[in-house]
Parts: structure tokens; C-alpha cells; sequence
């Protein structure tokens, strides 16, 4: 679901905040012998935006961010270990996999306005960690 938050501190200034979350489970069945594989992944997303008019035309908005896409994905096999034999279906092996990927974001940016001109400087730091690991399952 997603939920959006709007506030005008005055005519110059101005906040919002928005956070939005899904999530899915996806069933796949890998080969010919049945083997499946469950993948659920659950994604979120949160800004906080806050804008300031110093004049009609110079405009400052400095923005937070927060993005995350958890996934965690698990194959059965009829084995722990996968079997190749050459002609034949290969089995998968068991295990499973976690992944938790997320993103920091601040930005500050000013624009400038002149006649048919627009000019915009600022800046974005981020940070990003990539949580992964895999487990087998015995």
C-alpha cells in the first residue's frame, strides 16, 4: 500500500512525505522433475521532501530517500546437492538465498530562474548496502 502525507507551512514553504510497500510471492517450477523454487520479495520506498520559495525565482528543496528490496528465494530439490547426468534433467539443489539491498539518499538542490533560463545546482549523497547472503538447506 502507499500513503502520502501533504503540508504548506506557509505560501513559501512546504513538506511531503510518502512511504509505499508491496509485496509478492512467486512460485516457479524449475524442470522437468517438479523441483520449485519460492521467491518473496517485499519492496519499499519513503521520501521526505521539504521546498522553500525565496523568490519567485530562486526555489531550494532538500529531499531524504529510503529504498529497500528484500528478497528471499528458496529452491527444493529432491537432492541437497544438484545431479547433472548428460541427456537427462538436472536436479537443483537446495537453498536458499537472502538478499536485503538498501539505499540512503539526502539531496539538496536550488534553482535559479531567469526569463526562458533554468539552472540547477546541488548535490546527492547515498549510501547503498548490499546485504546478501545463502544458506543450504540439509
Amino acid at each position: 500500500g502507499m500513503v502520502r502525507f501533504d503540508h504548506r507551512f506557509s505560501d513559501r514553504t512546504s513538506i511531503f512525505a510518502r512511504f509505499n510497500i508491496v509485496q509478492g510471492i512467486f512460485n516457479e517450477i524449475r524442470n522437468d522433475l517438479l523441483e520449485p523454487r519460492i521467491s518473496d520479495v517485499r519492496p519499499s520506498q519513503g521520501t521526505i521532501q521539504l521546498s522553500h520559495v525565496f523568490s519567485p525565482s530562486i526555489i531550494n528543496e532538500t529531499r531524504f530517500g529510503y529504498n529497500r528490496s528484500p528478497l528471499e528465494r528458496t529452491a527444493q530439490g529432491v537432492a541437497t546437492e544438484s545431479i547433472r547426468v548428460g541427456g537427462l534433467s538436472s536436479t537443483q539443489a537446495q537453498f536458499t538465498n537472502i538478499e536485503k539491498p538498501t539505499t540512503f539518499s539526502i539531496l539538496n538542490a536550488t534553482s535559479l530562474l531567469k526569463g526562458r533560463h533554468a539552472l540547477k545546482f546541488g548535490g546527492e549523497l547515498r549510501r547503498v548496502r548490499m546485504n546478501v547472503g545463502e544458506t543450504t538447506d540439509t
